[in-house]
């Protein structure tokens, strides 16, 4: 039976608090709003050059929008682009998740050595860093990654593959097969998360794993510099209206635990780790994320928005963009002491 046990994620996650306060550096009011430079080093990820989509490929399973490029198989079920800019984005926001997180991929305790060969499957895998990583780490297992666009970075290691399939779809995995199902960030991406989860269920292995990574999407602030009516506040009351409407919905991650135990899954444990707004925080690490998050932010604000503001809220594309600015500045302003929880 597919489980996860006390033993295996209390002991791998408690090197983090994610309750503890994050203490503020402190800034003048001129300096609130600088971008203290986004970026402090290189990304130690591979270059984002590598990322490609099958040019023989493109015409097929893409669309144009505003601007921007979006899947075409299964149209309008991932309401995000997945064009360079989301790409070279995603890997950001993987570095950004590496970080929080201790520099781990994962926190299961799988067990694929050199004589256990147990597939490892990625749902919804982006730009393919996180399955190419994993292929990388364990080499004696195939990794396969899922998503509705095919992109690929243009090197993997010989036992990752990817897929174009929809995940909601029946799947054509064998039975008891899979040592780890990995899921992050499709929060407003799926319809059925019941569904979903009993399919996981069904294709693990016994003693096997699920690994849900998501984010809120909405802002915690521990201190009340975060006004009531911020209009980073409005953005999400925007963003959950124009998700719910698609049928779609963000979801409030603490929900995942009970869908999880209704899908037989067995003592679900769940972690949270902060991920500040902008570079804020005094602590060194924290600040390091932060100046990270400024720039995911600032190159991923308008995808996320532009196809919900348009095709469900029935915005104009200028009127999203000069809205986004405003919200951009204050995602910038570090007296508002904001993070998001993963």
């Amino acid at each position: 039976m597919s489980n996860i046990t006390p033993e295996s994620l209390v002991s791998y996650w408690d090197y983090e608090d994610g309750n503890d306060i994050i203490t503020a550096d402190s800034f003048d009011s001129d300096s609130a709003y600088e971008d203290g430079g986004y970026l402090i080093k290189p990304l130690p990820d591979r270059p984002v050059e590598d990322l490609t989509l099958l040019s023989h490929e493109r015409e097929n399973v893409c669309k144009y929008e505003n601007g921007r490029r979006y899947h075409r198989y299964h149209e309008g079920q991932y309401a995000f682009p997945n064009d360079n800019q989301e790409l070279e984005r995603m890997e950001l926001h993987h570095h950004i998740s590496t970080l929080a997180f201790g520099g781990k991929l994962h926190f299961s305790p799988i067990t694929t050595g050199e004589g256990d060969h147990s597939p490892i499957l990625d749902l919804g895998f982006g730009s393919g860093i996180w399955a190419a990583s994993m292929a990388e780490t364990y080499p004696h297992s195939q990794v396969i990654g899922v998503d509705l666009s095919w992109t690929e970075p243009l090197w993997c290691p010989p036992n990752c593959r990817f897929e174009v399939d929809d995940c909601e779809h029946d799947w054509l995995y064998k039975k008891d097969y899979f040592e780890l199902v990995h899921i992050r960030y499709l929060s407003g991406s799926i319809r059925d998360w019941d569904r979903l989860f009993q399919q996981a269920y069904r294709h693990t292995r016994p003693g096997g794993w699920i690994e849900l990574q998501e984010s809120d999407i909405e802002l915690y602030c521990d201190d009340n510099t975060l006004p009531p009516d911020s209009i980073l506040l409005e953005w999400f009351v925007l963003m959950n209206k124009a998700a719910t409407a698609s049928e779609r919905p963000f979801i409030k991650t603490q929900l995942f635990k009970s869908w999880l135990e209704r899908a037989c899954y067995v003592d679900v444990k769940d972690k949270l780790f902060k991920v500040p707004i902008n570079q804020w925080p005094k602590d060194k690490k924290m600040k390091e994320i932060g100046r990270y998050e400024t720039l995911n932010v600032a190159e991923g604000l308008e995808g996320w928005s532009m196809a919900l503001f348009t095709r469900v809220l029935g915005w104009e594309k200028d009127d999203v963009l000069v809205y986004l600015e405003k919200i951009k500045k204050e995602f910038r302003n570090r007296k508002v002491h904001a993070y998001w929880s993963l």
